[in-house]
């Protein structure tokens, strides 16, 4: 693929993820056409890889349901790039925490602080796509979980005192 193909997927993916006003599941699907059929989507803050794209839409489907948008809490994009195989985007995601998406954490995260609904998040994201004809066939997201589970403002300073 091309510098500029490689470039106009992430654009599209980029516009996907940042398109709260289409609703849960058109987004979703709009999401899920840039996906390759057999795509590999792993979290490595947790280890867990989805594989296909049924089980990534699970994940999608828990992954909004788990968070509300407000106009001043939102995704914000603040860098990408692309490259022969791929592209990486980067970015900021505030939210608020709804009631499913305290209980998924609660259960996910035994002994880290577990926010509770209408908690405002902050958490930087970094997701890595590898592109094979035209779709993503594997992405790679890293964030830190302290963020994902401790609210804006709170989380524990591990090499600086102040």
């Amino acid at each position: 693929m091309t510098q500029e193909e490689l470039m106009a997927i992430r654009d599209k993916f980029i516009r996907v993820m940042l398109a709260d006003d289409l609703g849960a599941d058109t987004q979703i699907d709009a999401w899920m056409a840039l996906l390759d059929e057999n795509c590999e989507w792993t979290l490595m803050a947790t280890g867990e890889t989805f594989r296909g794209t049924e089980v990534v839409k699970r994940f999608a489907h828990v992954a909004v349901a788990s968070r509300d948008h407000t106009k001043d809490d939102h995704m914000v994009f603040t860098n990408s790039l692309a490259g022969e195989e791929g592209f990486c985007v980067e970015y900021t995601h505030r939210g608020v925490y709804t009631q499913q998406g305290s209980s998924i954490v609660k259960q996910s995260s035994s002994g880290v602080l577990t926010p509770q609904e209408g908690t405002l998040f902050e958490v930087k994201i970094c997701i890595v796509c590898h592109v094979k004809e035209g779709k993503i066939d594997r992405a790679h997201e890293y964030f830190d979980l302290i963020q994902v589970t401790s609210p804006v403002g709170s989380q524990p300073r591990l090499f600086t005192s102040d």
